[in-house]
């Protein structure tokens, strides 16, 4: 039989943050790109711990209403280079499992599984995750992709559930319309309205009547609700048409150094995101937001498709050159490129001299952070932006 495994990690960003740092362990903490303070208007919350959500902290929060709420919260900088780091980890280790993978974003994996005791699987997994990265995950395992989903979600935090095709009636008489992922608190108020509370009441409601109140997805939700889940795992990613990086700065600058510094930063980010997918690209833009919201743009078609970080970086400095001087202040600062290339295969003639340092500079950010080991070029951003690769 086919089971379908969902890996969903716990608190993600906030548990890596107390695995890097077991001090943490325990402690309700907000992970922010500015934990210091520097842009406290323009900084939210970006992840909490268990700790922290249970004194209602939540993503998106200003620091300041969390600090109301939680007044012992330890705000802490991000670290997105070692979150990628066992993201990838996970992904390979899961390909050892199965070559049918989803890996539906950085914190969440879906996995085809042919086989008996899908549920010893989980638990490897979780022990795998465990054991590598001292975090934990919760896993669910059901007959389709949502159904998973939403068994993971009755284990979270660090919890396995299997539901088994004959189980599920006997669960869905319990759980309300809300566990379809999808069904938000606008529609689940408006099926409550109409009697609609439990997964089996929404089975077992005339489709007619679900249609009209849900719309097109009507039908869709009523089949999850029937415990029929034909959702279909996305193994292949559709081709990309452009990557981009951008960040606001913590106070405006009319100093085109200090632009360069930010876009020495994000042109490394946007290497590495073209480097993960085996893809290089030709035509880089970059783009300048003001003060007063208004914004431009410059590009430039280069010479050869490139995911050389030098090469990127060059570009971005001529551009950013052609816009000085700038009409007012830097607010936020973008390059992206286009005309991508995936597997892209280079002249024969023409090889970009690479990096021989770049093994190693990797392998320190990805164990100790992007700002543990930096170019004395962004010293110039530091004052205005975290020095923390997106």
């Amino acid at each position: 039989m086919k089971w379908i495994i969902h890996v969903d990690m716990d608190a993600f960003f906030a548990s890596c943050e107390q695995a890097i740092n077991p001090k943490l362990k325990g402690k309700p903490i907000g992970v922010m790109a500015d934990p210091y303070g520097r842009g406290k208007k323009r900084s939210v919350v970006a992840a909490a711990s268990y700790e922290a959500k249970r004194c209602g902290v939540k993503a998106g929060m200003p620091p300041k209403q969390a600090l109301e709420l939680c007044p012992n919260l330890i705000l802490v900088p991000a670290h997105p280079s070692y979150y990628g780091y066992v993201h990838r980890g996970t992904l390979k280790y899961l390909k050892t499992i199965s070559q049918e993978i989803e890996d539906y974003s950085i914190d969440e994996f879906f996995i085809a599984y042919y086989g008996k005791s899908p549920d010893r699987v989980g638990k490897d997994i979780e022990a795998f995750v465990k054991k590598e990265y001292g975090i934990t995950c919760s896993v669910g395992i059901a007959p389709g992709k949502l159904l998973a989903k939403m068994a993971t979600e009755e284990g979270k935090p660090d919890g396995l559930v299997w539901w088994k095709p004959e189980d599920i009636p006997g669960v869905y008489r319990y759980l309300p319309v809300s566990a379809i992922p999808g069904i938000g608190s606008n529609r689940e108020k408006l099926l409550n309205q109409n009697g609609i509370y439990t997964l089996e009441d929404l089975a077992y409601t005339p489709t007619s009547v679900v249609k009209n109140l849900l719309g097109i997805l009507g039908e869709y939700y009523q089949k999850i609700a029937c415990g029929v889940d034909e959702t279909p795992l996305v193994l292949e990613e559709p081709p990309l048409k452009s990557i981009t990086r951008s960040v606001t700065l913590d106070y405006s600058t009319h100093n085109p150094l200090v632009v360069e510094a930010v876009g020495r930063l994000l042109c490394a980010s946007l290497s590495k995101g073209l480097e993960e997918i085996d893809a290089k690209a030709k035509e880089i833009f970059i783009f300048l937001r003001y003060d007063d919201m208004s914004g431009e743009a410059n590009g430039v078609k280069l010479e050869l498709y490139t995911n050389n970080e030098e090469t990127i970086f060059r570009a971005f400095r001529e551009l950013n050159a052609s816009m000085v001087p700038y009409p007012q202040g830097v607010r936020s600062v973008g390059v992206g490129m286009t005309d991508i290339r995936q597997h892209y295969t280079p002249s024969l003639f023409y090889r970009e001299r690479p990096n021989p340092l770049k093994p190693v500079l990797e392998h320190i950010r990805q164990r100790y952070g992007y700002d543990s080991i930096i170019p004395a070029h962004l010293l110039f951003a530091k004052h205005y932006t975290p020095i923390i690769a997106e």
